[in-house]
């Protein structure tokens, strides 16, 4: 039995990372059942497979998985254990950095009131402290460790009540230009994955619309899925979850098939990427 937990605990440890990007349309979806969407996707993070084999370069040695797990992160779960310096909060003692005087010596005048200014409203420590940071910083580089949270699999999730999908999409997460709480040491030219998320309870989007918005996403981003939430009228307790919740057992069967194209797709993304 120990065996069995601690290769069960390597196995989650080393699991591919998945960040969910939602905005607040599809917030408000889920706040129905009390949860967020990570939540619900948490439910199903253990990927169960029949003995499936994949090889990641021709005529190498197969590799079989009875399931693969998956851990779902948050922008706010990255930020955390990001070496950025906005997330950063504890520093090694020794560090051979010039003092802080040398920062606040080297500011004009100018310099000095707008760092002030610039203090009052984000209530930083000191004007110097942002500067000495990014030095601070830049002489840490990166542990190892945070490379485990690197996303492998980017999910941009709106809903079908934005009634601007490539606009609301464009927002959510831009692999161009990626958003604050992205580390600038992580690559955002992953797999990128599209969801879009039908609220059944939502009279305002009829299934018409709904499949046009679809479309229209499908011609920009190729790589869109749909899942329907919210089927149930009146909360029940289904077979996944212990709580009353407005989500289906199709709703979340619909879930469960999900993620498991997830992981097909991120498999063939990285022998793609493995041959070029």
């Amino acid at each position: 039995h120990m065996e069995h937990r601690v290769k069960t605990f390597l196995q989650e440890l080393f699991s591919p990372t998945v960040l969910v990007v939602t905005n607040e349309s599809v917030d408000q979806i889920c706040g129905l059942n009390d949860m967020r969407l990570i939540d619900i996707l948490r439910r199903f993070s253990s990927v169960h497979f029949d003995n499936e084999s994949y090889r990641l370069v021709t005529d190498s040695r197969a590799i079989r998985r009875d399931y693969i797990p998956l851990k779902f992160i948050s922008p706010e779960d990255l930020e955390l254990g990001s070496v950025h310096p906005s997330a950063r909060n504890s520093f090694p003692s020794q560090i051979d950095l010039p003092p802080p005087e040398y920062f606040l010596a080297n500011l004009s005048q100018e310099e000095m009131i707008n760092e002030i200014q610039r203090m009052k409203v984000n209530n930083s420590l000191s004007p110097w402290f942002d500067q000495y940071r990014w030095e601070l910083c830049n002489l840490i580089g990166l542990s190892d460790h945070e490379i485990l949270s690197h996303p492998v699999v980017i999910l941009s999730v709106l809903s079908t009540s934005d009634d601007q999908p490539i606009r609301a999409r464009q927002k959510i997460f831009n692999p161009r230009s990626p958003p604050p709480y992205f580390p600038n040491y992580m690559d955002p030219e992953v797999l990128h994955i599209t969801v879009l998320i039908h609220d059944c309870q939502d009279e305002t989007v009829s299934d018409e619309e709904a499949k046009r918005r679809l479309l229209l996403l499908r011609r920009t981003y190729k790589n869109t899925v749909v899942l329907n939430l919210n089927s149930l009228q009146e909360k029940a307790v289904g077979d996944y979850f212990d709580v009353p919740t407005h989500l289906s057992n199709d709703d979340l069967k619909s879930v469960i098939s999900f993620t498991k194209s997830c992981v097909k797709g991120m498999i063939n993304f990285m022998k793609e990427n493995i041959r070029s």
